[in-house]
């Protein structure tokens, strides 16, 4: 039990000082105030479907630079909330995939209304011809 709790204030150290991530990942400090740099904030998946919210803040002595350690705290999140969160998390999954399609969907439709426009006019020639 103790080397886990271990494992998780090192953890939580470790995602402080990150300082780069996903938004919505521990270590992505909120905007503001210097001494909200020590803070970061996480929506974490459980299982069934269920979400936390973890929170941690860094805390030290005025005189040392160095972090002295680290709070976490977990906050159950209400079953509709963590619906409405998966349901935000697919749209926005979704998004990203017509994102990634939107360019090779724009040059197929170019090249489908080219080869129908040359289609167009050599029929068009051959019909002056005929």
């Amino acid at each position: 039990m103790a080397q886990a709790h271990a494992q998780d204030r090192h953890a939580a150290r470790k995602a402080l000082n990150q300082r780069q991530g996903n938004p919505g990942a521990v270590g992505r400090p909120r905007p503001g105030r210097d001494e909200d740099a020590a803070r970061a904030q996480a929506l974490d998946p459980l299982e069934r479907g269920s979400f936390q919210i973890r929170t941690a803040v860094a805390f030290g002595d005025r005189s040392r630079p160095e972090t002295v350690g680290v709070i976490q705290a977990y906050f159950p999140v209400p079953e509709r909330i963590g619906r409405m969160a998966n349901s935000v998390d697919s749209s926005y999954s979704e998004y990203k995939r017509l994102l990634y399609l939107r360019e090779p969907l724009k040059r197929t439709f170019t090249l489908t209304l080219t080869v129908v426009l040359l289609l167009s006019m050599l029929t068009s020639v051959y019909g002056a011809f005929v």
